[in-house]
């Protein structure tokens, strides 16, 4: 089990200052006190609240569980006192920066109460995202990668499909990106295929051992080989869990969107001053949002096709080994 931070930032504590009975006696939360800190009341509520955050505490461990959070409440409960003695409460920029997690909770809670539980896919739901992404649960592979990032400009990625294609190695792609002046940006890392971006899942898991490939994503330009790799299947009744926790959030995004466009519809927005100009400037799309908990092939946009090269390496040789 992880232990927890002993001391937490000053802002942070201002930011939930609200959130302690000692800050705010008239909203106590209504539950039996844990623990009193010069006077002001830590409750069994705020304990559990933050035991919940944590994940796998086996039973053996939940009364050191229960008391690095309690130690963690009672240190932050102490310098939000002192932060209040010292007024650093109405100090402007602590005010701003508590007002901005304000909005930030409020708009979040909204979206949340209201729109999750509409938001929660059916059984049949479920079995067909599980049936239609086997490079996800049935055919699942854990992945040994090699990437190159680059920002090469997107008009000459086929250039570099071309190099990648004839190259026997990821150091022969990269020494061809550093003298056309280019930057280049290693990384090896171990991912499941739910670990990667999801438009490139099914490209990524056709790939045989040593093969390279060239991505674009929002605007990025990334070159990847695979290692090694090796399969770790996930059946149904795990995945599910997974599967009803993504399309829940996949789907309450898309509600809050819509829920968004129809609170900008109907309000009197108005810029104001030098942001009149800003009225009518559009915003660029966004490109490939980060692959949440489980992911899929995307509906919007196809996937990435790889460009094959065929070189091998030591790391391919020794097969998947090392692989988790």
């Amino acid at each position: 089990m992880t232990a927890l931070p002993r001391f937490v930032p000053l802002l942070a504590c201002l930011v939930v200052l609200s959130a302690c009975s000692g800050g705010a006696k008239d909203k106590k939360l209504a539950s039996q006190v844990a623990v009193k800190v010069n006077g002001s009341e830590l409750s069994i509520h705020q304990v559990n609240a933050q035991l919940s955050r944590l994940q796998g505490v086996p039973p053996a461990q939940q009364d050191l569980a229960r008391k690095q959070v309690l130690d963690g409440l009672i240190e932050q409960q102490l310098l939000v006192q002192q932060a209040t003695e010292k007024k650093l409460d109405r100090d402007p920029e602590v005010l701003e920066a508590i007002e901005q997690s304000r909005a930030q909770i409020l708009a979040q809670a909204y979206v949340q109460k209201t729109l999750t539980a509409q938001a929660k896919p059916g059984e049949d739901a479920v079995k067909k995202y599980y049936a239609d992404n086997p490079a996800l649960f049935s055919q699942r592979r854990v992945f040994r990668l090699q990437e190159l990032a680059t920002n090469l400009p997107a008009e000459r990625v086929d250039e570099l499909k071309s190099v990648v294609a004839a190259a026997k190695s990821m150091p022969e792609v990269a020494a061809w990106l550093q003298k056309n002046k280019f930057q280049v940006a290693g990384n090896a890392a171990v991912r499941g295929a739910e670990q990667l971006p999801m438009q490139q899942v099914p490209a990524i898991s056709a790939m045989k051992n040593g093969e390279m490939a060239v991505f674009l994503s929002d605007r990025k330009v990334t070159v990847l080989q695979v290692l090694a790799s090796q399969e770790q299947a996930l059946d149904e009744a795990k995945a599910t869990p997974l599967i009803e926790q993504y399309l829940t959030t996949r789907k309450r995004d898309e509600l809050a969107r819509t829920e968004v466009k129809r609170l900008r519809d109907s309000a009197k927005i108005e810029y104001v001053g030098d942001f009149a100009k800003l009225a009518e400037l559009k915003l660029p799309a966004a490109g490939d949002a980060a692959t949440p908990a489980m992911p899929a092939k995307t509906e919007q946009g196809k996937a990435a096709e790889p460009v094959v090269a065929s070189g091998g390496t030591a790391a391919v040789d020794k097969g998947v080994a090392g692989l988790r």
